[in-house]
């Protein structure tokens, strides 16, 4: 392949929480990607069992070929129930690449990012309906340097109530992103500005669990490397 799909993904904890409520799963073959991203309710603990259990759920369901409807039940009746708010809650992002094919999944979460040589590209999404559940499918075709971002809550919501009245906002990131996408290539640079830059609005001290995973479509670099026998030295 002239091209590999290169993948990071990093996480701020609210503030003054031990566990993160978001939860990653990467599922990853040969020419196939999946990447689940999950938000559980709430935050600590609770949140992080509902986020994990989702991903881990839907990340093998869909990798064994399940229908999108089945994945979907299977969560609603999967995740254990919040005592304090009665419901049990999670919300899901997927991306699955195979060779150039993206078909992503949304529920709930802010709509991903897509960037077509650096410049954000709207997306054609359907509404699917499952059970009281709004699901929302897009298919397209990924080209050399194309990036897709996937974000939690945590990121719009940077810096709400405090250097920002209303937060980030999806506009605002969208342009931050293009901005980054100029200077830096490597998914994990992206990422590790993106999740700083939440940080510093949120002054440090998260109001919210704060998730990114950056897929970025790049050039395949040539590696070579030489060994040999080991050498016995003297001490």
């Amino acid at each position: 392949m002239s091209h590999y799909i290169d993948i990071a993904h990093a996480s701020l904890n609210k503030y003054g929480e031990e566990l993160c409520g978001d939860s990653v799963q990467i599922i990853r073959k040969k020419d196939y990607l999946m990447a689940v991203m999950a938000d559980g309710l709430g935050s600590g603990v609770k949140a992080n069992i509902l986020s994990t259990l989702t991903t881990r759920i839907v990340s093998k369901m869909l990798d064994m070929g399940s229908e999108l409807s089945d994945v979907v039940d299977t969560v609603a009746h999967t995740l254990p129930i919040c005592k304090e708010r009665n419901i049990a809650y999670s919300t899901f992002t997927v991306v699955s690449i195979n060779a150039d094919n993206v078909h992503v999944v949304e529920y709930d979460n802010p709509s991903i990012f897509y960037f077509k040589n650096g410049v954000y590209k709207k997306i054609d999404r359907k509404c699917v309906e499952i059970g009281d559940k709004k699901i929302y499918e897009s298919s397209f075709k990924l080209d050399l340097n194309d990036a897709l971002i996937i974000v939690s809550d945590g990121v719009i919501h940077a810096g709400v109530g405090g250097i920002l009245n209303l937060g980030w906002q999806w506009e605002n990131v969208q342009q931050y992103l293009e901005k980054t996408l100029e200077v830096y290539n490597d998914a994990s640079d992206i990422c590790y500005q993106l999740i700083t830059t939440c940080n510093n609005l949120y002054k440090n001290k998260p109001g919210d669990d704060t998730t990114a995973i950056v897929i970025k479509v790049n050039e395949s670099k040539k590696v070579t490397v030489m060994v040999g026998p080991p050498i016995l030295t003297k001490a």
